[in-house]
């Protein structure tokens, strides 16, 4: 009883890792206060508040340090692409919320482009008419950071089993279905650099690529590329 009564009262609270908010504005959401014993202050912490009133929160977490401190760690949101709504633009997280809605176009952001959505208010999650969406767009956008496939301006999953990525506004890659992206995105990589502008590029459910045109057979533009079968790790182009 004592330890709970005398002992180990809270005497400091810290908040780490958040870079959006003042310290004070996070504690008010946490539930904790000074003088609380600190063990039945991380007990009776309210981390998902914090969360559910901060758009910028990703993750929130309350820990205690022996003797006396508790500490609030907060996992900033980080903007994963944008919508374009009217003349304004919504940044969006990899896991489809709301952070902020801007009058500036933003830079070095990619374009979701989607079929009709709601909860579109800042701090909400995009709901999308299908629901796999959220999930699939956390694995495009992870799947993007961890291959450092840079100089994606764009993607489109209006049609889940078909999504496209904008590569540089002027090739479009063709991922098909979000499964085994990482081998996709990996096999699209050392392609990159050779295709000229106006190139279609395509990476089906079966695993063939194909290099398309997305002209009309004008100006040197000869219509189908020739196909890679893909084998394993080896890619061998016909035609």
């Amino acid at each position: 009883i004592l330890s709970f009564t005398v002992l180990f009262k809270t005497e400091n609270i810290i908040v780490e890792g958040c870079s959006y908010y003042y310290d004070d504005q996070i504690i008010s959401y946490s539930n904790v206060s000074l003088q609380q014993n600190i063990f039945i202050a991380k007990m009776n912490s309210t981390p998902q508040d914090i969360i559910d009133n901060f758009a910028y929160v990703e993750d929130a977490r309350v820990d205690f340090n022996i003797p006396d401190t508790i500490t609030i760690t907060i996992t900033d949101a980080v903007p994963a692409y944008y919508m374009t709504e009217g003349n304004n633009y919504l940044l969006i997280s990899a896991k489809g919320r709301v952070l902020e809605r801007t009058e500036t176009k933003p830079d070095g952001l990619p374009e979701l482009i989607c079929g009709e959505v709601t909860g579109k208010e800042v701090g909400e999650y995009i709901k999308f008419d299908d629901p796999s969406v959220p999930d699939l767009l956390n694995t495009v956008a992870n799947s993007l950071s961890d291959n450092s496939f840079t100089g994606i301006v764009g993607f489109d999953v209006t049609d889940t089993t078909a999504i496209t990525l904008d590569y540089e506004g002027r090739i479009k890659i063709n991922v098909g279905v979000a499964e085994d992206l990482d081998y996709k995105l990996r096999t699209a990589q050392p392609h990159r650099s050779g295709l000229r502008q106006s190139r279609r590029f395509h990476l089906r459910q079966e695993q063939d690529v194909a290099l398309r045109s997305r002209g009309d057979g004008s100006s040197g533009d000869h219509g189908d590329l020739g196909l890679c079968s893909i084998d394993n790790s080896a890619c061998r182009r016909f035609g």
